[in-house]
């Protein structure tokens, strides 16, 4: 049973600032966002890794999406991380990666796909 997607946080400024639209910030189904750090990471891949944290009275699977877009606001690559049975109250971290030239990712987004009570 899907609870609520929607945006968690994005990015809508140059990759060299790190100005997020959102943080801290409570999305249906209770989950919310605690971190967001972006850049290239060790394998070179562009790469944004955070936390969430599970707000509900019950246990959840989490469906995590980002989109990684280009200066011209064009979508270059999807990607989705799963965290698995979180527990109410529970902090879990996710990371999702971009595969391609990392130099072109100039706006992310990352939403909420899904919620489901475990």
């Amino acid at each position: 049973m899907v609870l609520s997607t929607g945006c968690i946080s994005q990015k809508t400024t140059p990759s060299n600032t790190t100005t997020l639209t959102s943080n801290e910030t409570p999305i249906g189904g209770n989950i919310t966002v605690l971190t967001v750090n972006e850049g290239k990471n060790i394998d070179g891949l562009y790469s944004l890794i955070g936390t969430v944290r599970n707000d509900n009275s019950f246990s959840a699977n989490i469906v995590l999406k980002a989109q990684f877009m280009d200066a011209n606001g064009s979508v270059l690559g999807d990607r989705l991380d799963y965290v698995e049975n979180i527990y109410p109250g529970q902090t879990a971290t996710y990371e999702l990666d971009y595969s391609g030239d990392p130099n072109k990712v100039v706006y992310w987004a990352v939403s909420l796909d899904s919620v489901s009570k475990v």
